[in-house]
This record gives structure tokens, C-alpha cells and sequence, in this order.
């Protein structure tokens, strides 16, 4: 169960100390999150479209970072004031408070050694189909579909976009200009040019189908 307005905490964690390529550097730490540390009462969603009143205050969230930046540690928590403990090998391990704003995503970036992190933004990529179909017997206007997702620039990768508005294709990249381009069944590919900055994100949004395209409501 995951409160309205949780934000997504995407955590990295890096030792460019024991490798020479930069993509090479994310190592498996674990990681501890604790909070908030003020009682907060929101609506939390169920899952069957309704909801319920919760209170949440110290909750533990354990996780361990991967090696690959394209797939990072995601922790979905609600708003507020939380302690974070890493611990990586044998180094020392890292402690953080997090001040954590309701909605979104944040980047949290853990570094196990003296090199510098390199700089990193993210692409954030979803799909839709106008026209959309039907769920639950429902008609919608527009749906999100799984489209293939390539991506070109001073990094080249590739993926597939997810049917969860909250939960888009993220692409971890370094700054820079890129081609992403789309394809999803039958309809034409489609192409769109990002810019992405350090700490940043950049959203790269596909609409197939023939119908004039509405936005869910």
C-alpha cells in the first residue's frame, strides 16, 4: 500500500576507486531508510481505486543498489524526514538525512570513494495509444502501451516503456543531447530529441494511434 503524493528515491551507489571505466563503478551496497520521523496521516491508495486513512511514522525500507545505473534502487516512500544508512564492503558506511518533498522523483547518490561521481540525468519515457480500449469494461480514451524505446547520444540503450503512469521507462544518462526514438505495433516509429542536464530529468512523451489524443482523466 503506497500513500498519494510518495515520491520515488532513485539511489545509486559508486566507488570509482576499484574500476577505471566510470559505467563499470556501481557497486551492490545495502541500504536502510528510515521515516518519517514526524507522524504523517494521509490517504493511502489500496489498490481497487479506493482509499483509507493511515498513519505512517518510522518505517524501515531495505534495499541493495546494482551495478547498473539503468536499473536503480527504487524506494517509494511519503513525504517527510528520513535517516539513510548504506554500507558498502568494508569502507566506512555512509549515513544521509533526507528531506523528502511530496510527489516525483529524487536521485540519491551514494559515493564509496575519492573519485568524483560522474555527472547524471535521467530520461524519463512513457507511451500512449489514442484511441485508447478498455479497462475493467471502461472505455478510455487513451491508454499507456508497452512501447520498444531506443535511445542515442553520448550514451546509446534501450527499453521498454511500463503501462504504470508512475512508473515510467528511466533511462540514467550522462548530460548531454539524444535521439530517442519509439515503436509500437504496427503504427509508424517516432522520434524525439531531449536535453538532459546534471540532477535533472528529462521526459520524452509517444502518442500512437489515429485518434486526437486527450489526456487520461
Amino acid at each position: 500500500m503506497a500513500p498519494l503524493a510518495s515520491t520515488r528515491l532513485l539511489v545509486l551507489a559508486y566507488d570509482g576507486n576499484n574500476h577505471s571505466d566510470a559505467n563499470s563503478s556501481f557497486v551492490q551496497a545495502s541500504v536502510t531508510i528510515i521515516g518519517p520521523q514526524s507522524p504523517l496521516i494521509v490517504p493511502a491508495y489500496v489498490g481497487d481505486d479506493s482509499t483509507i486513512i493511515e498513519t505512517f511514522v518510522n518505517e524501515t525500507f531495505n534495499g541493495t543498489t546494482t551495478t547498473d545505473p539503468q536499473s536503480p534502487l527504487i524506494f517509494t516512500v511519503p513525504p517527510g524526514e528520513y535517516s539513510l544508512v548504506a554500507t558498502y564492503g568494508s569502507t566506512e558506511p555512509q549515513t544521509e538525512t533526507l528531506n523528502v518533498t511530496p510527489g516525483g522523483f529524487r536521485d540519491v547518490f551514494l559515493n564509496f570513494g575519492s573519485v568524483p561521481l560522474p555527472p547524471l540525468g535521467h530520461i524519463f519515457v512513457t507511451a500512449w495509444c489514442a484511441g485508447g480500449g478498455s479497462i475493467n469494461n471502461i472505455t478510455q480514451t487513451s491508454l499507456l502501451v508497452q512501447a520498444s524505446i531506443t535511445i542515442r547520444g553520448p550514451e546509446s540503450h534501450n527499453g521498454t516503456t511500463t503501462i504504470d503512469y508512475y512508473d515510467p521507462l528511466i533511462f540514467t544518462v550522462a548530460p548531454g543531447e539524444y535521439t530517442v526514438v519509439g515503436t509500437y505495433g504496427s503504427w509508424p516509429p517516432q522520434t524525439e530529441t531531449v536535453d538532459v542536464t546534471a540532477a535533472s530529468g528529462s521526459a520524452a512523451v509517444f502518442i500512437f494511434g489515429d485518434e486526437p489524443w486527450r489526456p487520461p482523466t
